[in-house]
């Protein structure tokens, strides 16, 4: 059953293997609700400005899609947004729902967009095991445990059983890279280290994050492409370059 089936079709901006604007997903319902999800697993209050121009992005993709006239005289038929984080930090929000107008303009603003904050999920539905498969990733990858470990645990206790059991190989691939990290984990507490002194080291220190998840990221495609889990067009598409280019990656 694919996504066109119920309706839906995926809005996500861009390819998280490349730079640029990108947001975590994206979809169209019946052409009528906008649905943007962030997830989170430390708390940031700036989720809200990111979100402000995913949005935008979004619109403009849609109105391209649609082929809308702006100019013109004619009200533009568009879909209503709805924005969510789905948070899975340990810290406890004081809200369920958070404003950019009241906490960036202390309500002063013309325009305003808000998100509705998600944290749990008291049925056992997907939602809910999806949650409780972040906050499992995070502490296997504390504790030094495996990526197999945690599927193999998550296939156990019925947690995304048949999504992990389907797409196993591609799970671990893209999950290896989550969990190798160490330099981008090095540079990245030494950017909390740093914070407050000169904007231009902040830079660098987020540029070289960037770059170490980027390297990180083209590696699992190469690797999930050789092993024969993607096609050559599907892996290319994902890091943003011509197959001819791709093959001179895998020749590398």
């Amino acid at each position: 059953m694919t996504l066109s089936s119920y309706d839906v079709k995926k809005l996500t901006l861009e390819k998280i293997f490349t730079n640029g604007i990108y947001n975590d997903l994206g979809m169209l319902v019946k052409n009528r609700i906008l649905f943007l999800m962030e997830e989170q697993s430390s708390w940031s209050i700036n989720i809200l400005v990111r979100d402000f121009i995913y949005l935008g992005e979004t619109f403009l993709g849609y109105i391209k899609m649609k082929k809308l006239n702006i100019y013109g005289t004619k009200k533009i038929d568009i879909p209503i947004p709805e924005l969510y984080v789905l948070y899975t930090g340990k810290d406890k929000l004081k809200k369920k729902t958070y404003s950019l107008n009241e906490e960036f303009y202390d309500g002063k603003s013309p325009i305003d967009l808000k998100i509705k904050v998600i944290t749990t999920s008291k049925k056992n539905d997907i939602l809910s095991q999806y949650l409780t498969f972040i906050k499992m990733s995070d502490e296997y990858r504390i504790k030094d445990k495996s990526v197999k470990e945690l599927l193999d645990t998550c296939i156990k206790k019925d947690i995304l059983k048949e999504f992990i059991e389907e797409h196993y190989k591609e799970v671990v691939e893209v999950m290896d890279v989550l969990f190798n990290q160490d330099w981008v984990t090095k540079v990245y507490e030494e950017s909390l280290y740093n914070e407050g002194k000169e904007e231009g080291i902040q830079e660098g220190i987020q540029q070289g994050m960037q770059q170490g998840i980027q390297q990180g990221s083209i590696k699992a495609i190469l690797n999930m492409f050789k092993k024969g889990l993607i096609k050559i067009k599907d892996a290319a598409s994902e890091l943003g370059v011509s197959e001819k280019e791709f093959m001179k990656l895998a020749k590398a």
